[in-house]
Parts: structure tokens; C-alpha cells; sequence
């Protein structure tokens, strides 16, 4: 399984000396970003099942017609 600690520790310098970022603000964009990410896979996801369930309905009903 991958390690992100790699990514996560790059972001949280980044933030933290690049940008030079209290903790309490690093900390604030990082959960924000995660959150983000989180809620745009699952509409992905559920864009996906709607597209396949229309398909399916559709191959469904051309057969019992």
C-alpha cells in the first residue's frame, strides 16, 4: 500500500516554512483540502452510478418492449 507520508509531510513544510504558516493554519487547509477531495470523489462516484444505472435501465426496458 502506498505511504502518504511522503505527500503529506511535503504539503505540511510546504505550508508550515514556504508559506510560513502558524500549525493552527496548516492544519485548517490541509483538513479543508482532504475534505474536498473526499466530497469530489464521492460525486464522482455517484455520477458514475447514475450514468450506468440509466444504461442499464435503458438496455432493460429496449428488451421488454
Amino acid at each position: 500500500m502506498f505511504d502518504f507520508s511522503v505527500v503529506t509531510k511535503w504539503f505540511d513544510a510546504l505550508l508550515r516554512q514556504t508559506c510560513g504558516l502558524s500549525n493552527f493554519w496548516a492544519v485548517l487547509i490541509e483538513c479543508v483540502i482532504v475534505g474536498l477531495i473526499v466530497l469530489t470523489l464521492y460525486a464522482l462516484i455517484a455520477m458514475f452510478m447514475i450514468y450506468f444505472e440509466r444504461k442499464v435501465c435503458a438496455v432493460v426496458w429496449a428488451l421488454c418492449v
